[in-house]
């Protein structure tokens, strides 16, 4: 998500129900300077490191990212928040995530969840901005055979028939063990404007943050 808001052409925003500003401001540092976000929690800095972090102040512009914190997820805090992000001028606004979301009353969570979605599908368009949702899935195994990590598909993720019937756009991330380090493979698997399946490949850096590598390649042996 942060690589993704780093790399934006236009003003985007992030609703956290769950880390607070210490923890995603850490992410945040950590991906722009490229320290291990582990090393920054502890303060276990260089003095390299902290050169690295004066000129990533003095160099880095953040103005089209913006954040929100609406730790519990209740929806109508949600929605304010999406609502506040349309007025900053934001394009498009990540919510993390769907699971952390919450509608005080809500007995049956089948039925949260539509709401949930119905909603923050609504608080999109009245503040003009796209919604990025993001969600669990349920805990799937290796294969026997092979021992890689089973496919990931729709029907894996947690609430898998309310989020397929709403959402115009399906992103599935799952790790992949490469020869150059564990990578994370995107596929498109739903999407209303056409291209689905297309797929590419992200690399975790020495900070841990996500890089684009390429796109897949059917030939390589390793996925």
């Amino acid at each position: 998500m942060l690589s993704a808001m780093l790399s934006s052409k236009v003003k985007v925003g992030a609703i956290s129900a769950e880390d607070g500003p210490d923890v995603v401001g850490t992410r945040l540092l950590s991906a722009i300077t490229g320290i291990d976000s582990l090393r920054l929690r502890r303060k276990d800095l260089t003095k390299k490191d902290l050169k690295t972090i004066a000129e990533a102040a003095k160099a880095s512009t953040l103005d089209h990212m913006h954040f929100a914190y609406p730790i519990g997820g209740r929806i109508g805090l949600v929605e304010e928040a999406i609502a506040e992000m349309g007025e900053r001028g934001c394009r498009l606004v990540w919510c993390d995530y769907l699971q952390c979301f919450s509608v005080p009353g809500h007995k049956e969570r089948r039925g949260e969840i539509n709401e949930l979605l119905s909603r923050i599908h609504q608080a999109g368009a009245d503040a003009g901005c796209a919604i990025m949702l993001i969600s669990q899935f349920r805990r799937v195994g290796e294969d026997l055979k092979t021992g890689k990590p089973r496919p990931l598909g729709i029907h894996h993720l947690k609430e898998s028939g309310d989020i397929e019937n709403k959402a115009r756009i399906i992103v599935i991330a799952q790790k992949q063990p490469a020869p150059d380090g564990v990578r994370v493979r995107f596929k498109l698997a739903k999407c209303t404007y056409g291209g689905e399946y297309v797929k590419y490949d992200m690399l975790r850096d020495n900070s841990g943050t996500l890089r684009h590598v390429h796109y897949y390649k059917p030939e390589e042996n390793w996925g």
